[in-house]
């Protein structure tokens, strides 16, 4: 017999006779899952241990989530002696229409220098 077969026949009377110890098995390799795809998985960009999220406060206010105005960013990206380069994101919906019914759509504004600041080559579809 296999070696491979003989593991999965042991693993299987395993599940059998400890069913709470598979479940549990099972949850934390949910869990990991999840949470290798949101945070471990490197962003699909080349270099990206090198990217940097910039984000404002507002501490009198105690908002979630405030952005950067485009003031601000302007004059980050003419002060800046740190940065290779810099681009602004901002992630929007719009309504798409034509011949049919509009829709709700998820897009982004993004600066001129985004893809070179990724080092993304667009493709040429």
């Amino acid at each position: 017999m296999s070696t491979l077969a003989h593991d999965l026949k042991i693993a299987l009377r395993t599940i059998k006779t400890k069913p709470g110890f598979s479940l549990m098995v099972i949850g934390m390799l949910t869990i990991f899952s999840i949470f290798n795809g949101l945070f471990l998985r490197p962003l699909p960009f080349p270099e990206p241990e090198r990217l940097v999220d910039l984000d404002e406060t507002a501490p009198k206010w105690n908002p979630k989530y405030v952005g950067v105005s485009n003031p601000d960013y302007n004059a980050w990206r003419k002060q800046n002696t740190t940065f290779d380069g810099t681009a602004f994101f901002d992630g929007v919906n719009f309504n798409l229409s034509g011949l049919g019914q509009a829709q709700r759509i998820q897009g982004a504004r993004v600066t001129y220098d985004l893809v070179d600041v990724l080092k993304h080559k667009p493709s040429s579809r």
